[in-house]
């Protein structure tokens, strides 16, 4: 997306009011534009680009077929530019606390699409780097990872994106909401359609 319409949304009355509103609670926040393509098939959302499937792609791909069956989230089979919303705890806080805040705050609820198109698009989004978790997984290898995961859910568990900076190595991860608790998770969100900004 144009530098200058990401620079007239970090501008806007709306998102300086829901910066104010993060700052005050210690809530990190980034904004950034992507093009989802909701008409995509989730497994090759999932694929798409170079995003690796990584680990564990059994289950994942399991579940992608699952909710592609039923139509779980019923989102219409388009092509748009999303607004997104990116909040952060630096001391890590439950994924039912987050999302509450941002259904509290107004901002819409993302969908594994939203997720994975924003891997796809971001392999050079530097999302600041979080000192290590006090709880929650414990991260092993290189302390680079960061996970970024959508807000609706499915069941129980939630799927997501670890970026690890360095190499620029990131997949999809499908795990139970608890793993996203700690202080490294950024949770996507979505600009309402009638919001001006």
């Amino acid at each position: 997306m144009p530098a200058s319409e990401l620079d007239a949304d970090k501008k806007s009355s709306w998102f300086q009011t829901l910066k104010s509103d993060a700052e005050k609670e210690g809530v990190s926040i980034e904004i950034q534009k992507i093009i989802v393509d909701y008409s995509l098939p989730y497994s090759e959302a999932a694929s798409n680009g170079d995003l690796s499937m990584g680990p564990g792609n059994d289950r994942i791909a399991e579940a992608l077929r699952t909710i592609e069956m039923k139509d779980v989230y019923q989102i219409e089979k388009e092509k748009i530019v999303e607004t997104t919303i990116l909040l952060n705890w630096p001391e890590g806080v439950s994924y039912e606390r987050a999302v509450a805040w941002g259904i509290k705050h107004g901002l819409k609820l993302s969908t594994p699409h939203d997720v994975f198109a924003f891997g796809v698009e971001n392999s050079s989004f530097s999302l600041p780097l979080m000192p290590l978790p006090t709880s929650g997984p414990i991260l092993r290898g290189i302390p680079t990872e960061r996970y970024v995961c959508e807000t609706t859910g499915f069941n129980e568990d939630v799927f997501g994106i670890e970026f690890r900076n360095y190499r620029q190595w990131r997949h999809p991860i499908f795990k139970p909401k608890e793993y996203f608790s700690f202080n490294r998770v950024w949770f996507i969100f979505l600009k309402p359609a009638d919001t001006d900004l």
